[in-house]
């Protein structure tokens, strides 16, 4: 294979690209200069080069707008089931089993897991650690630990599998132009020894930590405090109930019909609008229409 111009400015500016990376910073400007100097490389023009940053963008909004879109509304729905306390609810059967630091290690984040498949980890991280981060300090694990559990489960095994919503695969799959469904089941193997690994490793260095009294100030304090108990009512219960359900006859949806990439991601999309409107009718009749906008702006 010989290497044209095109291939020098591309294997440059992605060795720009991962400095930034390992730096901890952002890439966008080193991507958008990149696009700039191939299209000026390819067109030989200054106009056409602009033309190429705006039109990449344009590109890059078809590939993830549905993915966008999806997250949006997974968001939306997830501020509407914390509203009316839904939350607590859907978490009350994983609070009662925490005893010690490993269970509400392991506990907190297979929860973070289920949660995530479903609204997507960013919304699911601040809800789970919001709920779980009292019940965790009063059993024994730090604030360290939550995080860490979350995260990992969250951020790390959810958004890896992520077979429900399907945003993280379809950007793999878009970019190497293959079907999302080989991404996620050749790319399982993968996923599950990253996990196993990371979360081992984690939970190994954390008691290690506590062992050395790394965190007993943190927790004696904690031990003190008074944990707030929080009511959960009957439109809660209902909304946990019709969610619940409607999530479930989602998924069996796509196995029957055979849904996969964008059609499972709009029949996920479509349900979770129509549980928006739901949710917030039942919780606020009289500022409905209100809320589901202010929600989907959310």
């Amino acid at each position: 294979m010989v290497l044209t111009g095109a291939h020098y400015i591309y294997i440059i500016f992605m060795v720009i690209i991962l400095i930034t990376m390992i730096l901890k910073k952002e890439s966008v400007v080193p991507c958008v200069l990149g696009i700039f100097c191939l299209g000026l490389f390819f067109t030989n023009s200054l106009v056409g080069a602009l033309n190429g940053i705006f039109n990449s963008f344009i590109v890059a909004l078809n590939e993830l707008g549905g993915v966008i879109l999806i997250i949006g509304v997974m968001v939306a729905l997830s501020k509407a089931l914390e509203e009316n306390r839904a939350i607590d609810f859907m978490v009350k059967p994983f609070a009662k089993v925490i005893k010690n630091p490993t269970t509400a290690f392991f506990v907190s984040g297979i929860a973070m897991l289920v949660m995530s498949w479903f609204f997507w980890p960013s919304p699911a991280c601040a809800l789970i650690g919001a709920i779980f981060l009292p019940i965790a300090i009063r059993s024994g694990l730090p604030a360290m630990g939550l995080a860490v559990a979350i995260n990992l489960f969250g951020h790390g095994l959810a958004l890896s599998t992520d077979f429900v919503i399907q945003g993280a695969p379809s950007i793999t799959a878009g970019a190497a132009g293959i079907p999302v469904e080989s991404v996620m089941t050749e790319g399982m193997p993968l996923f599950w020894v990253m996990a196993i690994v990371t979360i081992s490793v984690a939970f190994y260095m954390l008691r290690r930590d506590m062992k050395n009294g790394l965190f007993e100030q943190e927790l004696a304090v904690a031990r003190e405090t008074e944990m707030e108990v929080k009511e959960v009512g009957a439109k809660a219960k209902i909304s946990v109930f019709v969610v619940a359900v409607a999530f479930i006859l989602d998924i069996v949806g796509m196995y029957m019909f055979d849904l996969k990439g964008g059609d499972a991601t709009a029949l996920l999309g479509g349900t979770s609008v129509a549980l928006l409107m739901f949710v917030d009718a039942l919780s606020n009749p009289q500022e409905c229409l209100d809320k589901v906008a202010q929600h989907i702006i959310h």
